[in-house]
């Protein structure tokens, strides 16, 4: 789950106002629970502060996997799925940046990994790529 932060504030502020019906203690045993990172990097401090703009990732431990500091917020067998930064290629281009399916193939180690759609490279958001040829076409 993505939060915005729409006034600078803590991260405890931040959550307090995300989730109303939580208690205190258990927002404290989220930000200690490693579920929540902001640029990859994961926020263990209930006073880390929070400019506006800014966007966090929050979720279960396992659901923040990244690789190479792309979060990862679901894989299987079949389907892989991320949280593509804006500034970042989904696929090649005739210059030699870097982009989300290069990293994925090198990050499983596996050149069996195929973009299912593209989101360009200002845009920011959830994107999918299939593992293995037959998951690629049942998406045609």
């Amino acid at each position: 789950m993505k939060l915005v932060v729409e006034k600078d504030c803590t991260l405890l502020e931040l959550l307090k106002l995300s989730f109303p019906d939580s208690s205190t203690r258990t927002l404290r045993h989220w930000i200690k629970g490693e579920r929540v990172t902001r640029e990859g990097v994961v926020l263990s401090r209930t006073d880390a502060p929070l400019k506006e703009g800014e966007t966090l990732l929050f979720g279960k431990k396992e659901v923040l996997e990244l690789v190479e500091g792309i979060p990862v917020l679901y894989h299987d067998r079949w389907l892989i799925v991320i949280d593509k930064p804006r500034g970042l290629l989904s696929v090649p281009a005739e210059n030699d940046q870097p982009h989300a399916l290069g990293i994925l193939r090198e990050g499983f180690k596996t050149p069996h990994i195929f973009a299912v759609h593209r989101l360009d490279q200002d845009t920011s958001g959830v994107l999918l790529f299939a593992r293995g040829k037959m998951a690629e076409e049942r998406f045609d």
